[in-house]
């Protein structure tokens, strides 16, 4: 779902939408978007022996280098280094 479906379900001007969810969560929609994917991300690394490119397309990723470079810089580890110490 888009920022524009979410702001036309809330009846609200995107810029809007934007402000009232930084300023209730600290974070834009798209920072808030991809921490639930990055933690997505590590629960299937944890509970799965699933491949990362499955995974990747599992939380939304078509592209698996650009969900690779997330999760590494949201982790400080990549995807590899995250499931050996799981």
């Amino acid at each position: 779902m888009s920022i524009t479906e979410l702001a036309d379900i809330a009846l609200l001007t995107q810029r809007t939408l934007q402000r009232r969810f930084a300023k209730v969560l600290g974070l834009n929609p798209n920072q808030y978007l991809q921490r639930f994917r990055v933690q997505k991300m590590c629960d299937l690394l944890e509970s799965t022996s699933k491949p990362f490119d499955w995974i990747a397309y599992q939380v939304g990723y078509e592209d698996t280098t650009a969900c690779r470079k997330v999760f590494n810089k949201c982790m400080g580890l990549t995807p590899s280094e995250f499931r050996k110490r799981f």
